[in-house]
C-alpha cells in the first residue's frame, strides 16, 4: 500500500516540477528506487555486521538529517498551475 501512495506522490510532484522531462525524470527515479533498493540492504549489511543493530538506524537518520538541512539551504520555486 505504500509503495502506491509513494508511486503517486512521485509522479505527479514530477509532473508539476518537469514538464517538457517527464519520461526521463520518471526514468530516473525509477532507477534511484531500484538501486537504493538494492544497495540498501547491502550496505545496511554491512553497517550492522561493523556497529550492530542500532548502526544502519543512526547512520539513515544522520544521511536524513543532512537531506533536511540541504533542502533548507534552496528556495522553494512552485510552477505556475494552469486549468
Amino acid at each position: 500500500v505504500t509503495q502506491a501512495y509513494y508511486m503517486a506522490a512521485n509522479t505527479s510532484l514530477i509532473t508539476r516540477r518537469f514538464h517538457s522531462k517527464i519520461a526521463y525524470v520518471v526514468g530516473m527515479a525509477e532507477v534511484a528506487v531500484g538501486t537504493g533498493a538494492q544497495l540498501g540492504r547491502l550496505c545496511g549489511g554491512f553497517l550492522f555486521d561493523a556497529g550492530g543493530f542500532w548502526c544502519p538506524f543512526t547512520f539513515v537518520a544522520a544521511l536524513q538529517i543532512l537531506c533536511a538541512l540541504q533542502g533548507l539551504a534552496f528556495p522553494d520555486e512552485q510552477a505556475p498551475v494552469s486549468l
